[in-house]
């Protein structure tokens, strides 16, 4: 990607190319000064280096500049890249804990999950017995049904007065054998049935229990669930801040390497005008020497 050249770019780039020019010209002079010359030779030669030194001085005050500049800059990017970094260990605090926030809710979550699971099947074990109670009072209902009839249609106790059961009886003794056992049979039946209806009313009073806690548990799941999605976006709200401190360091970073590289190479800028000077220094006094 083409980026504008920033105004310190173009003039380091201007201070590179007038360096090269300040050296190529400095060349040229010291090939001329090994050379026989005049009188005039000489002082053009004098003014020339002259020129050449107050040129060589000019980029050095410039270089100079943009050395302070630089400098000023660096010096930015490091604070800017302190406060970062300062910053960094805050927001992988707050992602840790936003990360623990999400496992403890997705936890608890699936303990009710469990739990959720459990009553149902609960509940539907018990639907399934009183399912099996209804059926079994019905048989029951169904034989004592059937030993009625069966008792009627044989005239065996069809009346409330126990007529038949002193008329069939051979004496006293056998009319309370039947007597009795005919009672036993019938209070049994009673009881057996009751007990019955009683175990279908409990199965019952179980099952609508159970479906109440059911019905609560889904209420707590589905509050569980809500909190796992809050707790998830929080912990992607943390991880975006990190990742946006992470993007901020690795350009502040790059800043910094970028700057230290340019005032690395003004630095070698600086120390080839002043290699520059101390030549330009001693052709000029090879020149007062010579017209002395």
């Amino acid at each position: 990607m083409n980026r504008a050249m920033t105004p310190r770019r173009r003039r380091a780039r201007d201070l590179r190319r007038a360096l090269a020019a300040v050296l190529s010209a400095l060349l040229l002079g010291l090939v001329a000064t090994a050379s026989p010359a005049g009188a005039d030779d000489l002082s053009n030669k004098r003014k020339q280096t002259q020129a050449q030194i107050q040129a060589n001085q000019a980029q050095q005050d410039a270089l100079q500049a943009s050395l302070e500049d630089l400098s000023a800059n660096l010096a930015q990017v490091v604070s800017d890249l302190q406060n970062v970094q300062a910053q960094l260990p805050g927001a992988q605090q707050k992602l840790d804990e936003a990360n623990a926030t999400l496992q403890a809710a997705q936890r608890a979550a699936q303990r009710i999950a469990d739990e959720l699971a459990d009553a149902k099947s609960q509940e539907s074990a018990i639907t399934d017995a009183v399912a099996k109670d209804q059926a079994q009072a019905a048989q029951v209902r169904t034989a004592i049904g059937q030993m009625a009839r069966q008792a009627y249609q044989g005239g065996a106790a069809a009346d409330t007065s126990g007529l038949s059961v002193v008329l069939s009886a051979s004496d006293a003794q056998d009319f309370v054998a039947r007597f009795a056992l005919a009672s036993t049979a019938q209070r049994t039946q009673e009881q057996v049935l009751g007990q019955m209806q009683q175990l279908e009313a409990q199965d019952r009073n179980s099952q609508a229990r159970l479906t109440a806690v059911r019905q609560r548990i889904d209420e707590l799941k589905k509050a569980a669930d809500q909190q796992v999605v809050v707790a998830d976006q929080a912990s992607k709200d943390a991880a975006a801040a990190k990742a946006q401190l992470d993007q901020l360091l690795a350009e502040q970073t790059q800043k910094q390497a970028a700057i230290q590289g340019q005032i690395a190479q003004a630095q070698a800028d600086q120390a080839a005008l002043d290699a520059a000077r101390a030549q330009l220094d001693q052709q000029l006094a090879q020149i007062v020497a010579q017209q002395a």
